[in-house]
C-alpha cells in the first residue's frame, strides 16, 4: 500500500488540498488558509507553517513548511563552489511560499501536435501541471518544502514521525521539489515528508576547473543533496521527525543520485539510513536498478 502511495505521490504532483482549522491552534489568515499558532525553532531561526487538509475525510491534517532556506545563496563567490551552511536569521520567518526553482530551461510544449510526435499525451499532459510551477528561478534557490503530520508537534522523542526525502528528477537539466505535493502521503503513511532543490545544469555539474582548489571538483547539485540532508539531520526533529530514520527516495535522475549518494564517500555515515527507488532507470555502466528498499546502516 505504501508502495501505491509513493508512486501516487510521484506520477500526480501538486495534490489538491485545502487549509483547513485542524487539531492545532490555528490563526486565520485568508478564507482559504490558517496559519499555525506554532512555532518551530530550528537552529537557525524560528518558524511558522500552515495547516491544510487533503480533500479526503479519511486524511488528517498536515502541517506544511514551504521555502526552508538550507544553505546559503550559491551566488556570486559561491557560485560554482560547494554550498555553504546558511545563515541564521531574526525573527519568526512564515514559510508560506515556495522558494524560487534553480535556473533551468523547461521543455517548449506549446505546439502539442510537434510535441506529441515525441512523447505520450499522458507526459504532456503531466507537463501541462508541473510546468508552472518552474517559471520563478533564480540563483538563491537552495530551499526544502516539509509536510509534516499536525500533531508531529507534540509528539515525544520516541513516537518522532520516520522522514522521506524526495529528489526530483528529470535529466539533471529542469524541475524542482516545489511541484510534489506531500500532503496526502504526510497524513496517509504518518511520515514527514521532505522536498528539495538543487542546483541543475551547468550551475549544477559542470566542472568550471577554474582553479587549482580542491574545493571545487563541480557535481554541486549532489553537494547540494548532501547539504539538504545535514539540514534535516540537524533540524528534523523539533518539525516531529526521527533523525535517526530518514528514507532517501529518488525518481528518475534523482533515483540515480540516490545510488551516486549511496557509493560516495563524501556522504558522512549517518545522513540517511534507507533508500528507495521509483520506477527503473539506467545508467551506463550501472545497469538497470529496479523498485527496492534497502537497508545499508
Amino acid at each position: 500500500m505504501i508502495i501505491l502511495m509513493i508512486v501516487y505521490f510521484i506520477t500526480l504532483p501538486v495534490l489538491t488540498s485545502k487549509p483547513v482549522m485542524g487539531d492545532a491552534t490555528v490563526e486565520e489568515k485568508t478564507p482559504q488558509q490558517y496559519i499555525s499558532s506554532r512555532v518551530v525553532r530550528t537552529k537557525y531561526g524560528d518558524i511558522r507553517g500552515f495547516i491544510v487538509t487533503p480533500e479526503s475525510r479519511y486524511l488528517e491534517p498536515v502541517e506544511v513548511f514551504r521555502g526552508v532556506p538550507y544553505a546559503s545563496p550559491p551566488v556570486g563567490s559561491l557560485r560554482f563552489m560547494p554550498p555553504v551552511s546558511g545563515a541564521q536569521w531574526s525573527g519568526v520567518k512564515i514559510a508560506e511560499e515556495f522558494g524560487p526553482v534553480c535556473p533551468q530551461v523547461l521543455p517548449d510544449i506549446r505546439n502539442e501536435t510537434v510535441v506529441l510526435k515525441r512523447i505520450s499525451k499522458g507526459r504532456l499532459e503531466y507537463l501541462k501541471r508541473i510546468l508552472p510551477f518552474l517559471t520563478n528561478q533564480s540563483e538563491d534557490c537552495l530551499y526544502l518544502n516539509i509536510y509534516a503530520p499536525a500533531q508531529a508537534g507534540v509528539r515525544d522523542a520516541v513516537a518522532r514521525y520516520p522522514v522521506l526525502v524526495f529528489v526530483h528528477g528529470e535529466s539533471y537539466e529542469w524541475s524542482s521539489g516545489n511541484p510534489y505535493d506531500g500532503t496526502v502521503l504526510a497524513s496517509h503513511a504518518g511520515l514527514v515528508v521532505v522536498t528539495i532543490n538543487y542546483r541543475l545544469g551547468i550551475l549544477g555539474f559542470l566542472n568550471p576547473r577554474s582553479d587549482d582548489y580542491p574545493r571545487s571538483p563541480a557535481n554541486y547539485g549532489l553537494m547540494d543533496q548532501i547539504a539538504a540532508l545535514h539540514w534535516i539531520k540537524e533540524n528534523v526533529a523539533v518539525f516531529g521527525g526521527d533523525p535517526t530514520n530518514v528514507t532517501l527516495m529518488g525518481h528518475g535522475t534523482g533515483a540515480a543520485c540516490v545510488h551516486f549518494l549511496l557509493t560516495s564517500l563524501a556522504v558522512p555515515e549517518g545522513e540517511f539510513h534507507e533508500f528507495f527507488n521509483d520506477f527503473n532507470f539506467k545508467i551506463p555502466g550501472l545497469g538497470i536498478l529496479r523498485i527496492g528498499r534497502n537497508k545499508f546502516s
